[in-house]
C-alpha cells in the first residue's frame, strides 16, 4: 500500500511542477487561440488544400494524398494511408505553419513513423487491457504493470519528442520560405505572420511535452488507485 502511495504522490508532485512551470505558457496560449487581425491576413492566402499541394511540391513529396474534410478537428498526416487530412477552415492564421508541419511529417523516416504509430496503439490497448484485468482480479503483480506502463509511456514520449520537434522547428522555416514566394500578401503582413509562427513554436514545443507527460502521470495515478482497490 505504501509503495503505491509513494508512486501516486510522486506523480501528483510531477503534475504540480509541470503546471507551475507551464503557468505563463498556458496564459500565452489563451492569447494566441484567436487573433482576428492575423486571421484576416491569412484569408488572403490560397485555401488549405492548395497550400498543402504547393508545400508538398516544394518538398518533392507529391505522392502523398491530400484529403479535405469539412469541420475536421485538425490537420493530420496518416502514415498507414500516406495521406494528409486537411480541414476546410481557411481563416485560421496558423494554418500555413500547421499544414507545413504535417507535410514535414510525410517526409520523415517511415520506419520511425510506423514505430510511433504501432507503439502508440500498443500503449493504449495495453493500458486498458491491464486496467480491466486488474479490476477483475486476474493481474496479481500491479507493480510490474506500472513498470511496463512507464517504460511504454516514456519510450513513446521519446519517439514522439523527436518527430514533433523536427516537424515544429522545420515548419517555421518552411512557412517563412513559402511566404517569401507569395504574391498575395504585403511584406508587413508576411512579417506579422512569421512573428506569430515564431511565438507559436516557443509556446507550442513546451506545451506538447507538458500535455503528454501530464496524461502519462494521470494514467499511472488512475492505475495505482485501481490496483489499491481491487488487488490489495
Amino acid at each position: 500500500m505504501l509503495s503505491y502511495g509513494i508512486i501516486i504522490g510522486l506523480c501528483i508532485l510531477f503534475c504540480i511542477i509541470l503546471k507551475i512551470v507551464m503557468t505563463e505558457k498556458l496564459k500565452e496560449i489563451a492569447k494566441f487561440k484567436k487573433r482576428d487581425d492575423l486571421d484576416s491576413i491569412s484569408k488572403k492566402l490560397p485555401n488549405n488544400t492548395t497550400i498543402c499541394h504547393q508545400i508538398l511540391k516544394k518538398l518533392k513529396n507529391e505522392k502523398v494524398k491530400v484529403i479535405e474534410k469539412q469541420d475536421y478537428g485538425a490537420n493530420l498526416y496518416v502514415v498507414y494511408h500516406n495521406e494528409i487530412i486537411i480541414t476546410d477552415k481557411n481563416e485560421e492564421y496558423a494554418r500555413l505553419q500547421t499544414i507545413a508541419h504535417e507535410c514535414i511529417h510525410s517526409t520523415q523516416s517511415k520506419k520511425m513513423l510506423w514505430f510511433h504509430f504501432i507503439l502508440s496503439n500498443i500503449s493504449i490497448i495495453y493500458y486498458f487491457v491491464v486496467l480491466l484485468l486488474t479490476i477483475v482480479g486476474i493481474v496479481k503483480t500491479p507493480m510490474l504493470q506500472i513498470a511496463i506502463l512507464l517504460f511504454l509511456g516514456f519510450t513513446h514520449y521519446a519517439v514522439r519528442f523527436f518527430l514533433e520537434m523536427d516537424a515544429m522547428i522545420r515548419a517555421e522555416y518552411l512557412a517563412k520560405e513559402y511566404l517569401a514566394e507569395d504574391k498575395n500578401l504585403k511584406e508587413e503582413e508576411k512579417t506579422k505572420l512569421i512573428e506569430s509562427y515564431q511565438k507559436i513554436n516557443k509556446i507550442g514545443i513546451p506545451y506538447t511535452h507538458y500535455t503528454y507527460l501530464l496524461k502519462l502521470f494521470i494514467k499511472i495515478i488512475l492505475y495505482c488507485i485501481i490496483a489499491m482497490i481491487f488487488v490489495l
